[in-house]
């Protein structure tokens, strides 16, 4: 009887071993994923406020063919930033 006890015991005591080394194994897994798809979001919202209504706004090559053989001023300003 003493020593169905202190089998279980045992047992148990490898069974919660085994189940937190589990549990502490897959923290740096769920760690670098968070931080995967942290960092994808912010380059998509970057790159989203960049394009529509940011800096970067995109000319046709025509366009940009015609500002380059007239010299007028206010027609480039799609090169300048907007303050």
């Amino acid at each position: 009887m003493a020593g169905d006890t202190h089998h279980t015991g045992i047992v148990g005591v490898i069974v919660g071993a085994v189940v937190l080394f589990a549990a502490l194994s897959t923290i740096p897994f769920i760690v670098l994923y968070h931080h995967r798809r942290r960092a994808t979001a912010r380059r998509s919202s970057e790159l989203r406020n960049l394009t529509d209504g940011g800096i970067m706004r995109q000319v046709s090559v025509d366009r940009w063919l015609d500002e380059q053989t007239h010299a007028s001023c206010e027609d480039r300003l799609y090169a300048q930033e907007s303050w």
